[in-house]
């Protein structure tokens, strides 16, 4: 049986923290069906949030490139994090940006690309723009990622193909052009991305993938090299733990916990997640709350929280307690 942190006085502070972005999350978490309309207005009037839509460009997007197609991702980091805050559906900015994103980031096949064309194809983005357009309710868009995930997504470990299903290759030049994404072990930042798709897909074939996907990281014990170092995850090798630490907003980087998260919504709770449950416990503050060790994308003024060792996250705290909850109810 998995020993998991006490989630007790995490989920106290997050009742008193004054969050309205916690608050929806927290509330979510409890009824899923709940009504959070008011929830969702208390937040897009925090500041700032304000301010993320004060400096939207009149086309829907952000960034400071003159370029359109230099704006494509940091719109996504921003509508991906906006959406984690709780204004992926119905608000109008939001929704805006979503349509640029579409005219400006997608084939002619409707899949996102890093340059709006097939050759910017990566699943990383593929199961990020699935994700966000998932939590919007846009399933429209999220459909024709799905589909790649499901016909071109490799899952492969030093060379050995792990899905059953015959895939059909996407473009050849993804082996040699994005060799780090393509190469004989598929990137596991794309496959932690497209997992959490599928995961949150609702289609009936998307749970024997996701768990192919999941045994990948199992086998890792979700952390290590098959010589028992850090997987360097989406960062440098000479910094390979720093993927570890709890982060917020992320931009095509993850965290521990997002890989927790994951796994532990993806199948029953099992012995080789523990190193990795272990460590985010190592974050755990004495109060029981988590802290905020490192944020990427949007960087807009009114910011968000600033990265501090010893202080409360809200944020990290909720993501905890979402991550580990399934594996304390089993």
């Amino acid at each position: 049986m998995l020993a998991l942190p006490s989630l007790e006085r995490a989920v106290e502070y997050l009742e008193s923290c004054n969050d309205p972005a916690v608050t929806l999350r927290l509330t979510l978490l409890r009824n899923p069906r709940a009504d959070v309309a008011s929830l969702r207005g208390q937040v897009a009037s925090m500041p700032n949030v304000r301010a993320a839509f004060e400096i939207q460009r009149p086309d829907g997007s952000w960034g400071d490139h003159d370029r359109a197609a230099n704006r494509v991702l940091p719109t996504l980091w921003t509508v991906k994090t906006l959406g984690e805050m709780g204004l992926a559906e119905g608000h109008e900015g939001w929704e805006k940006a979503v349509d640029f994103l579409v005219a400006h980031g997608h084939t002619d096949e409707g899949v996102f690309a890093i340059n709006g064309s097939r050759d910017g194809v990566l699943s990383c983005y593929v199961g990020l723009a699935a994700i966000v357009y998932l939590s919007g309710g846009l399933r429209t868009l999220a459909h024709p990622q799905l589909e790649w995930i499901r016909r071109h997504q490799e899952v492969r470990v030093a060379g050995e193909e792990r899905r059953d299903d015959p895939l059909e290759e996407w473009s050849p030049h993804l082996k040699t052009k994005y060799g780090g994404c393509m190469a004989e072990t598929s990137c596991l930042v794309g496959l932690l991305r497209s997992g959490r798709a599928l995961a949150s897909s609702g289609c009936e074939w998307a749970p024997p993938l996701a768990a192919t996907i999941r045994e990948v990281f199992l086998e890792r014990r979700l952390l290590y090299t098959s010589g028992g170092g850090i997987v360097p995850l989406a960062v440098s090798p000479k910094k390979a733990a720093s993927w570890l630490e709890p982060t917020f907003p992320t931009d095509w980087r993850v965290d521990l916990i997002e890989l927790v998260e994951f796994v532990a919504r993806t199948g029953p709770g099992d012995e080789r997640m523990q190193d990795a449950i272990d460590k985010i416990v190592e974050y755990q503050l004495p109060d029981g709350t988590w802290p905020l060790r490192r944020a990427f994308s949007p960087d807009y003024p009114g910011g968000l929280e600033r990265p501090r060792l010893r202080k409360p996250s809200p944020m990290i705290t909720m993501r905890v307690v979402e991550a580990v909850q399934p594996l304390s109810m089993e």
